[in-house]
């Protein structure tokens, strides 16, 4: 897991896109796929406590 804070944006003088994003690291899709089925509903039930907009979830692979 890693959580990165917005610091800026680009150019330097414009505020961040994100105010945070977190990270969460899985060996493979078969393995986040068990984790959000036994969490996604309380996750998606407890985000309104965290931020007053709806969180945008990407998925990708590190390929490097």
């Amino acid at each position: 897991m890693e959580i990165d804070r917005g610091i800026r944006g680009f150019p330097p003088e414009k505020a961040p896109c994100y105010h945070a994003v977190g990270h969460l690291f899985f060996n493979s899709i078969a393995e986040l796929d068990r984790a959000l089925e036994k969490t996604a509903a309380t996750l998606v039930a407890d985000e309104p406590n965290y931020a007053p907009v709806q969180s945008i979830v990407h998925i990708s692979e590190v390929v490097a």
